[in-house]
């Protein structure tokens, strides 16, 4: 059984998350598509704006690699943050008689609610109408700008961080992990034709 989220719920995790959590699971949003993701342990502490190595050790020291221990060590977000949204949901008392596989289940869909801003669903919003439209990427600088999307001047510029993600995000559920450098063109669209009145060519 799905157990439904409140409204209440929603606030509670927007109010826990606080500014910076609410911005750290928009960036993994429109980085993989989902808050409930496996990223890099470097590009969580870069989203944290810092952050601890599993179990708050220090990284132990490594000869030089191609790859950091940051970078090859994974960061599970339902391990790390999402088991701290769902102590939270925890200790609410909003939850009655929720167990331990509900709050697996359903903690993404309230961040999911809880981490959207006014500009972030801004830019999702534009991303599917461009879209809809066949205009790819019109709205967050086109399809050659692709690899560093530009907000549009209209945008005040305290929310272009946050409308880009929301674009990145759309862009990412739609096309998925390659819609950077997909080549996109013109389909065959279904085209309606009116012949004569025999029925017999009718299937």
């Amino acid at each position: 059984m799905t157990r439904e989220i409140s409204d209440e719920m929603v606030e509670h995790v927007r109010d826990f998350l606080g500014p910076g959590g609410r911005a750290f699971f928009r960036r993994v949003k429109a980085m993989k598509g989902a808050v409930a993701a496996v990223i890099p342990l470097a590009t969580a502490r870069r989203f944290h704006k810092g952050g601890l190595p599993p179990n708050g050790k220090k990284a132990p020291r490594t000869r030089p690699r191609r790859c950091s221990y940051a970078e090859r060590t994974p960061h599970p977000t339902h391990f790390r943050e999402g088991m701290e949204v769902r102590n939270a949901l925890r200790e609410s008392g909003l939850c009655e008689g929720w167990n331990d596989h509900d709050y697996d289940d359903q903690w993404s869909h309230i961040v999911d609610r809880a981490m959207r801003n006014e500009a972030f669903d801004r830019g999702w919003l534009a991303a599917y109408q461009d879209a809809c439209e066949n205009c790819h990427f019109a709205s967050a600088g086109g399809m050659d700008h692709r690899d560093e999307l530009i907000a549009p001047d209209y945008i005040p510029e305290d929310d272009r961080v946050d409308y880009l993600l929301g674009y990145e995000s759309y862009a990412r559920e739609t096309w998925g992990p390659t819609w950077r450098t997909d080549r996109f063109t013109w389909g065959d669209a279904p085209v309606l034709t009116i012949g004569d009145d025999d029925e017999s060519d009718l299937p």
